[in-house]
């Protein structure tokens, strides 16, 4: 089974399964430095590309989210440091048979909305890059932590918990989710030692119920201690971890003891099938997507002085491709005038920041204000 991955895949298979076995939970610990990052463009890695820069970060002790490649290291004028191994990752795009060149998902929609049979000729491709961690460069300009820290969590969690419409209630001493009433059931928040273990305990269990067919509709029927509920075990437990990095929920060692029941059937899955891993990765981005969309993770965000760039990036861009704002503009307002767009949308209600005409009212008037503010320098 094994053969089949790639290097990168492997990797990742491989450093699990020696921490699992070794009583460790590898996704959850992870996160001491904070999400990976790409060094040049300051975007997340996504999916297996995350959990194993954040692993690997995690074990040899970096606290510099920043990788890149050599080649993006070299045109900085940076250099690898002697003897430094890198970490392989992957990279997924489309490939257009035909044209004989990788293409854009809007490229390939554009190109099947005018013919429907070139769908035949438009595939994924993957490759295989070396990226190395900030701390094993030499030149680069010291890692500036972000100085914003999340108050409370609780707030978005709450909002999760109405927007999804499960019936939620704290009581008993057990947790657990039951599909057949859509409700999530947690013991009182004062018989959890620490909020870090009532509020992933939380994320778990909802995790868990976004499987309901109302939802994304996931198979939740298994009885414990099959090898199908433990599958469904390690979708939620790595999607609660993502939502926990973001909520800068710090892990807590007494997490492990809650599930060392799932060890060894997680050990046994990799295993027998390391597909499987990639499959629940796959899963636990579409649980993530879910309740941050749903939550509203962004407006929580904004909140607490954070702002997403990869979603300013791309209502940017919306405005570009209408015509409504010019590319120097943009790059301008993405690079030296974010904080101004931050401060403008938090003063924004909640229900005015839910719509995203409040987001491009902004960014134009920013945008304005650059145009004068160049006039008035000439």
């Amino acid at each position: 089974m094994s053969a089949e991955l790639n290097k990168a895949r492997q990797r990742l298979v491989d450093e699990y399964l020696n921490a699992l076995q070794e009583d460790v939970i590898p996704w959850h610990q992870e996160w001491a430095s904070g999400k990976a990052i790409n060094g040049i463009t300051k975007k997340p890695y996504n999916g297996m590309n995350q959990l194993l820069l954040s692993h690997i970060a995690y074990i040899n002790n970096y606290n510099d989210p920043r990788w890149m490649t050599l080649h993006q290291a070299n045109e900085k004028g940076w250099r690898i440091k002697a003897g430094a191994k890198g970490t392989p990752i992957e990279f997924w795009s489309l490939y257009d048979e035909l044209q004989r060149k990788n293409i854009s998902i809007k490229e390939a929609n554009d190109l099947i909305s005018a013919d429907e049979s070139r769908r035949a000729f438009i595939k994924w491709k993957v490759r295989n890059y070396t990226v190395f961690n900030g701390e094993q460069i030499t030149g680069i300009p010291k890692y500036e932590e972000p100085l914003y820290k999340i108050k409370d969590p609780q707030p978005f969690i709450d909002t999760l918990i109405q927007e999804m419409g499960v019936t939620y209630i704290e009581e008993g001493g057990r947790a657990y989710y039951s599909p057949g009433d859509d409700s999530v059931h947690i013991p009182p928040s004062e018989l959890f030692e620490d909020n870090y273990s009532y509020q992933t305990t939380r994320l778990h269990e909802l995790s868990h119920a976004t499987g309901h067919s109302s939802r994304l509709n996931r198979q939740l029927s298994n009885g414990f201690g099959t090898t199908e509920y433990a599958k469904e075990e390690l979708r939620a437990e790595i999607a609660s971890s993502f939502i926990a990095a973001d909520l800068q929920l710090q892990f807590d060692q007494k997490h492990l003891n809650n599930h060392k029941a799932y060890i060894q059937s997680w050990i046994s899955i990799l295993q027998n099938d390391p597909n499987e891993l990639f499959r629940a990765i796959k899963d636990a981005n579409s649980i993530y997507d879910y309740v941050a969309k749903t939550g509203h993770l962004e407006i929580y965000q904004l909140k607490e002085g954070i702002i997403n760039d990869e979603i300013l990036e791309d209502r940017i861009n919306t405005l570009v491709e209408d015509g409504l704002i010019d590319q120097n503009t943009a790059d301008l307002v993405m690079t030296e005038h974010k904080e101004a767009v931050l401060e403008q949308l938090k003063k924004c209600s909640v229900e005015e920041l839910k719509s995203e005409d409040i987001w491009f009212d902004v960014i134009k008037e920013v945008a304005e204000d650059i145009h004068i503010s160049v006039r008035k320098g000439r």
